[in-house]
């Protein structure tokens, strides 16, 4: 995204938006960050997505955790850590049942 293409972009919502969520859109734009926000009214859609993925990620970051503090006793989570567990939590939940979970869900059949 070019530096002009960001000005627009920011300048277009700033208006809409405190200075902390301003700055927030700003370092994500810094470090190459994409922020999604959903549609006013349109959230209830993702309800199943929720439960057949968000459901299982939460489960599955736990069980990374849980894991990695037996591995390492003496040490605390991190934000270092983050990155590998959440890779590890993802490649488990991002799962072709969990998509055929959310389809089934109603979403997919109901646009």
């Amino acid at each position: 995204m070019t530096d002009t293409l960001k000005q627009g972009v920011l300048s277009k919502y700033y208006s809409y938006v405190d200075t902390h969520t301003h700055n927030a859109l700003i370092l994500a734009c810094q470090h190459g960050i994409i922020m999604l926000q959903q549609p006013g009214h349109t959230t209830h859609r993702l309800q199943p997505f929720d439960v057949s993925f968000f459901e299982s990620m939460e489960i599955y970051f736990t069980q990374a955790v849980e894991k990695w503090l037996r591995v390492n006793p003496e040490n605390t989570v991190s934000q270092y850590h983050m990155p590998p567990l959440l890779t590890e939590a993802y490649s488990r939940g991002a799962s072709i049942a969990t998509i055929v979970l959310f389809c089934c869900g109603g979403n997919a059949d109901k646009q």
